[in-house]
């Protein structure tokens, strides 16, 4: 019997591994026997891994990605230490936030566009009006205003407050 329910885009930018094999299956039209034939694993295992009872190894979740056609970056948790990992984070903020690459000439730009942070707070607004913050410092930064040592003691110190617990996504809005 296969599973009706497929999550959306949105549930995965925050949402555990073992969720994302989950949706990945889904969206395959496999079964957690099949993915595990696939895979060389039990049918347990999928579904302990889905219902993140189980850690999964990284040559383990290797193997569930390339059965499943996607990133290994895909499926697991974020490691900004790799570039793999940094482009999937990337997309998880496209999903959440709104961030546009835009090509502008020779340069990629990340956007996020103020009619969003005007029409869908406080997300939007919230976020844009950081990044906002983060890109006037960084300006100091390069035009010698501030020297390395105040810019990296601001970041540290970035955002002092957050106005409302409630911009914290629950997991009903993802």
């Amino acid at each position: 019997m296969r599973d009706r329910y497929i999550p959306g885009i949105n549930e995965l930018s925050n949402s555990p591994v073992g969720h994302r094999i989950k949706y990945y299956r889904l969206q395959a039209g496999m079964t957690q026997k099949e993915l595990a034939v696939k895979c060389g694993l039990s049918e347990s295992a999928i579904r302990n891994y889905e219902l993140d009872n189980r850690k999964v190894k990284e040559e383990t979740l290797e193997a569930i990605a390339e059965a499943l056609d996607v990133s290994y970056f895909a499926l697991s948790d974020p490691d900004l230490r790799h570039v793999g990992s940094a482009i999937h984070t990337l997309f998880s903020l496209e999903t959440l936030y709104d961030l546009e690459p835009r090509i502008v000439g020779e340069e990629v730009h990340l956007v996020f566009p103020t009619t969003y942070a005007e029409s869908i707070p406080p997300y939007g607004s919230f976020v844009a009006n950081m990044a906002a913050s983060w890109a006037k410092k960084y300006e100091e930064l390069r035009d010698g205003t501030i020297d390395p040592d105040a810019y990296y003691k601001w970041q540290a110190k970035f955002p002092d407050k957050v106005p409302d617990e409630d911009l914290i996504f629950s997991d009903t809005e993802l």
